[in-house]
């Protein structure tokens, strides 16, 4: 994978999309922030806020390999992403699960229309989005897919530096859809193999709702 990184060397020539797409291409996965412990964590969240909320059906934004996957407790799924390789892998790993689907997101050709879930969520994507136009996007159809509630975790500091030329941490609170409201923030624990998270729970509901 080093070479591959190496490859990428100036955001401002950076194309978000082809960079997951052959990073997944040449078998490398969603981080480490989709397995073990912090993968249990953000289902832990996730469950606990599916129960409380009597979620039935959710979109995700980014879906990545599919692992995060493995810990969910819902009754339909539907994941997105920019990566053909990873949607083409998570319809492989869930083949045999009727009640999951997945779909190749383009942001330039995507329009949500009658597609919602109750829940929409976002898991460490947001800082990923190095182009403004690919982000603004995504935060608008985040929010336009939901019927009532959104879960976002990831920063939320444009101040915050990164080394990593596919991480650009931004202020996305400021980009918020006007009808929806925070109802709560879930900070994460600073402790064990979470300490090097740098993202926190943020959930937002529909006004109407």
């Amino acid at each position: 994978m080093i070479g591959f990184f190496k490859k990428i060397s100036n955001k401002n020539k950076f194309n978000s999309e082809k960079y997951w797409e052959e990073r997944y291409k040449i078998g490398g996965d969603s981080g480490e922030g989709s397995y073990n412990k912090k993968a249990e964590y953000k289902a832990g969240v996730l469950n606990g806020i599916i129960k409380n909320y009597d979620i039935r059906n959710i979109i995700e934004f980014g879906c990545g390999d599919g692992n995060n996957l493995n810990y969910y407790r819902t009754q339909k799924y539907t994941g997105f992403d920019v990566s053909e390789t990873a949607i083409k892998t998570c319809i492989s790993k869930y083949k045999n699960d009727a009640s999951k689907s997945f779909i190749l997101y383009k942001p330039d050709l995507f329009k949500s229309g009658g597609l919602q879930a109750e829940l929409t969520i976002s898991f460490e994507v947001i800082f990923h989005l190095i182009e403004d136009g690919v982000f603004r996007k995504y935060m608008e159809d985040l929010f336009m897919t939901s019927s009532k509630y959104v879960l976002i975790f990831s920063s939320n500091d444009n101040k915050k530096k990164d080394p990593g030329v596919h991480v650009r941490h931004r202020k996305f609170t400021d980009f918020i859809s006007s009808d929806f409201s925070l109802i709560s923030v879930i900070k994460t624990p600073n402790e064990g193999e979470l300490k090097d998270f740098f993202s926190d729970f943020y959930l937002y509901r529909r006004l109407d709702e």
